[in-house]
């Protein structure tokens, strides 16, 4: 068994964890990014993916917070931000090292991604534009093909000239939101900081739920999973290059 492999199979011991909370705590939970993507293509993990992606409401996160401070078992739930304030999701680590038949020790874990409600809003969604063509895709624009390269263009260009920093966009996103707040929300995804990409899904988008298999496990999914797969990697039934089939945490471990 390769190494990659082992870590798979390990950290799906997280994964049942969680899912017995979930259930316990009443939480919606459903497979997001790079797991999503091995479910639907490879009907399981990605060869070369070396941990899980869940999605769940953010209202639900204060759930598993006090869920984690009174239940002192083998997982901790860690709030990325505190680690890498670039990137504001959870983690839910195994407390102790695992040991891999070859003897390596290693730190494994499981990423939670928070999700939440959004109105329909031509000024959010301007700003919101600013923040994510950081990690455009063509697909993420609703253009004509041959005038998202000048699109791009036009708000790389506006951004450096407005000065927009990253930490100024997202004090313009929360603004806004906040004058917002009552508008009827229609739309669903990613919260507005957690330093993704941020494009605007409607509801009935990933509600209701669909089950899935995967390694062996039932699984939730959005809805309409296939649109959800495309925002984020575009025709995601094409398998990157060779080069680029790597673990993103064990960069060293054989597949």
């Amino acid at each position: 068994m390769s190494e990659i492999r082992e870590v798979q199979l390990k950290t799906l011991e997280i994964l049942k964890n969680f899912i017995n909370i979930c259930q316990e705590l009443e939480i919606d939970y459903w497979l997001d990014s790079g797991t999503l993507l091995g479910a639907i293509r490879h009907k399981g993990f990605i060869p070369w993916d070396d941990d899980i992606d869940i999605g769940i409401h953010k209202k639900d996160i204060e759930k598993l917070i006090s869920y984690f401070k009174k239940n002192n078992g083998n997982y901790i739930l860690v709030n990325n931000a505190e680690i890498d304030k670039e990137y504001r999701f959870y983690k839910i680590y195994q407390k102790n090292k695992i040991k891999l038949s070859n003897g390596k020790e290693i730190k494994i874990f499981i990423d939670i991604f928070p999700y939440t409600d959004y109105p329909k809003d031509k000024i959010f969604n301007f700003i919101n534009y600013f923040y994510s063509i950081q990690k455009y895709k063509v697909n993420s624009l609703n253009c004509k093909f041959f005038l998202r390269d000048i699109y791009v263009g036009i708000i790389k260009n506006l951004k450096k000239i407005l000065f927009l920093r990253k930490e100024k966009l997202l004090s313009f996103l929360r603004k806004r939101l906040n004058k917002i707040e009552k508008q009827e929300k229609k739309y669903f995804y990613y919260v507005y900081d957690i330093g993704f990409s941020l494009y605007l899904l409607k509801k009935e988008d990933f509600f209701p739920l669909k089950k899935i298999n995967f390694e062996g496990i039932e699984m939730n999914i959005p809805n309409n999973y296939e649109l959800v797969l495309n925002k984020l990697y575009g025709d995601y039934k094409v398998l990157p290059p060779k080069n680029k089939r790597k673990p993103s945490h064990f960069k060293n471990f054989d597949l």
